[in-house]
């Protein structure tokens, strides 16, 4: 089965090369990185979330942050954190100027001591688009995971 997220990039892809010369995305403009500092989280553990955002032609480039959470088949969209699955599929989106830097998306916070559940499968994925939905960057993805 495929994701949700998975069809939401194919529809950015199949956009993306409608209002190209050529159809090809361009991909080289900007490069993304998620950082967090493990993948799996559990009692008294730090978890904070910065997205990198670098520049490959060394100029500034106006662009659409897109951050996806998906939480087993369910998927939210940074800034607002809306869910954005069928029927709506509610967009959002920051609109940034990339100049090598790093967001702060999650501030950083401890999981409780007495943390018990458990939730695998977790995942953080970006991309930058242009206004017209061609991506310029490459898609990073993080799967993390919460438990004892």
């Amino acid at each position: 089965m495929k994701s949700v997220f998975a069809v939401f990039i194919a529809g950015i892809l199949l956009v993306s090369a409608a209002g190209i010369a050529g159809g090809i995305p361009k991909y080289n403009a900007v490069r993304v990185a998620i950082d967090m500092p493990a993948t799996h989280y559990g009692p008294g553990d730090e978890f904070w979330m910065n997205v990198e955002t670098l520049t490959l032609s060394g100029q500034p480039i106006d662009c659409r942050l897109v951050i996806m959470l998906q939480i087993y088949d369910s998927f939210y969209l940074y800034p607002g954190w809306n869910s954005c699955g069928p029927p709506d599929f509610n967009m959002d989106w920051e609109d940034v100027t990339v100049q090598d830097e790093v967001r702060v998306i999650f501030n950083p916070v401890t999981f409780p001591d007495d943390l018990s559940i458990t939730i695998d499968g977790l995942q953080f994925a970006a991309v930058c688009a242009s206004e017209h939905w061609e991506i310029i960057s490459n898609i990073d993805r993080v799967y993390w995971s919460i438990g004892p």
